[in-house]
């Protein structure tokens, strides 16, 4: 995020727009939670779903819980976010996913 920032900065292409930041997570929330235990040496996450109505449920006693109930309909197709355009223009490449996991074990 503070290269595109810094690259975004230095190009006068950048005034009166937004970029998306380069970024490597294809994946989903559950291979990305194992995977980043894998790189990092923690224990395997036990994962399990929650169907809307148990969110909801629980969303009455936690607020933030709440927001995601709120939210589920991004859930509902493939959450896409295209850099493309900030690769192009401000010449950067997305860091590699195990290299972004691996400094969350330290």
């Amino acid at each position: 995020m503070a290269r595109t920032l810094v690259a975004a900065g230095r190009d006068e292409r950048s005034w009166g727009r937004a970029w998306h930041v380069p970024s490597t997570a294809t994946i989903s929330t559950r291979e990305l939670a194992v995977r980043l235990a894998e790189v990092t040496g923690a224990p395997a996450p036990d994962l399990e779903a929650l169907s809307a109505a148990e969110l909801a449920f629980a969303g009455k006693s936690d607020p933030v819980v709440a927001e995601v109930v709120e939210m589920l309909y991004m859930l509902e197709r493939p959450f896409v976010v295209n850099s493309s355009a900030a690769e192009r223009a401000l010449d950067l490449k997305p860091t590699p996913l195990d290299e972004v996991l691996a400094s969350y074990g330290g």
